[in-house]
């Protein structure tokens, strides 16, 4: 048996090699990569395997142990020579309180940031110089680099580091996501090709240069995908971004319905088609949705939600945040015109929520096809406002998408009302999500 997978022939052994590459995750042990394993069954294959640059051109070191250090710079290198002439991706991991990212990894990427087209760098520290780990690639230039990510995995940091890359220039460079991370004094010079920006402050409150985060979203602008902690936004100053089509905000516990208000008004996409809050409360979706805003006529999908980092709603966030619907601003355009789908996700007085929308005198959403609620607290309190609007509505009701808890509590068949139930993937999914651009 031995002898025919020896004796396969070379086209076959490289299609075996690449098919093998699929089945791998993100930081797949080296060990267990196809190409890792076939390159070193026997002398015919390693001069196959090593001779097709494509199959080492997606490079990923972890480093979990101090005993694999060393092991892993040569790895690191190995793959770098083996992939020439063609451009790379590179995923670095580094969890534990290490210098080799800084004095050994990304002096090797540096070395060969010509044929760096994606760049993932993780590290986890709560100090406030993580971003010197940088310093390799501070100055450089990254003439095909077409995607950056660089995270701080340790969401307990009280820091959020400043960090300077590229200041060359990255003429391709797309799409940036920093988590824990913002981009440091002077302005980058890396934003003419950027459609997707990402920064995340994980949820901790940080002073934001607003120098720096002006020059990044002032025209010539490409942005289509934009995803901010609200507080990284300049305050008091107009954006404008006429290309952006997908906006997604994430609010801290002390920015309430004025503080919101204010930043949502100074915000003009007249492109834009997908809103997406985190960390809203009930009395900020009511603002948003009944006062006359006429900056988003294209937004078709609006989505609240609420996730761990933020600000989870619960029972104690009904108990202490006032809502209470009763003044209604008069006059004006409809605040969406175009909008079709409003999702609901994890969120407070989400029963208030419904009775406003679906009641006698909802917000002014003429185009509305869709509601989707999937609420984690007052369930019950969710399901039978649902009941009472459905019966007592005399007009035509959106479609309703229900979570299986709220779906489940209720008998839908005789209803009058178009309802779905939700599967869980679908409820996981709701929310930013940019990992298509960034996988």
């Amino acid at each position: 048996m031995n002898g025919n997978i020896l004796s396969l022939p070379n086209e076959l052994l490289l299609a075996i090699a690449a098919a093998g590459q699929h089945t791998h995750s993100l930081y797949t042990p080296t060990a267990q990569k196809s190409e890792w394993i076939l390159s070193r069954l026997s002398h015919r294959f390693r001069n196959v395997i090593t001779s097709a640059p494509t199959l080492w051109a997606n490079i990923e070191v972890s480093l979990n142990s101090l005993e694999t250090r060393q092991g892993l710079g040569e790895i690191l290198r190995l793959y770098l020579r083996r992939s020439i002439p063609i451009n790379v991706s590179v995923s670095l991991k580094v969890l534990l309180a290490s210098d080799v990212m800084r004095t050994e990894w990304l002096p090797d990427i540096a070395s060969a940031i010509n044929r760096v087209e994606r760049l993932h760098v993780v590290l986890s520290s709560e100090e406030d110089d993580l971003g010197d780990e940088f310093m390799p690639l501070r100055y450089l230039a990254a003439p095909n680099l077409r995607h950056l990510e660089i995270v701080n995995a340790n969401v307990h940091s009280k820091y959020r580091c400043a960090v300077q890359l590229f200041s060359a220039g990255a003429p391709k460079l797309s799409s940036v996501r920093m988590c824990g991370f913002f981009p440091a004094p002077p302005p980058p010079s890396w934003k003419s090709a950027l459609t997707h920006l990402v920064i995340d402050n994980q949820g901790h409150i940080f002073d934001t240069d607003d120098e720096v985060m002006l020059s990044i979203l002032k025209p010539p602008i490409s942005l289509v995908c934009l995803c901010l902690d609200l507080s990284a936004l300049p305050y008091a100053h107009q954006i404008c971004i006429p290309s952006l089509k997908d906006l997604s905000l994430h609010l801290m516990a002390w920015q309430d319905v004025e503080y919101f208000e204010e930043i949502i008004d100074l915000i003009e996409c007249p492109a834009l088609t997908t809103l997406t809050i985190v960390g809203s409360h009930g009395d900020q979706v009511y603002s948003l949705l009944y006062k006359p805003r006429p900056s988003f006529p294209a937004l078709n999908t609006v989505t609240f939600t609420n996730d761990d980092h933020f600000n989870g709603c619960g029972y104690g966030c009904e108990n202490d945040v006032p809502f209470s619907p009763t003044t209604r601003p008069l006059g004006g355009p409809p605040s969406f015109p175009a909008l079709s789908s409003l999702v609901l996700v994890n969120h407070c007085f989400m029963w208030k929520l419904v009775r406003e929308i679906l009641g006698p005198n909802p917000p002014p959403l003429p185009q509305l096809e869709t509601l989707t609620l999937c609420p984690t607290v007052s369930i019950s309190d969710v399901r039978h406002a649902l009941q009472d609007v459905v019966r007592d509505s005399s007009r035509r009701l959106p479609k309703l998408r229900l979570s299986p808890s709220v779906y489940f509590g209720e008998d839908w068949g005789e209803s009058r009302a178009d309802v779905e139930v939700l599967e869980e993937d679908e409820i996981v999914g709701y929310g930013p999500n940019l990992e298509e651009e960034f996988s």
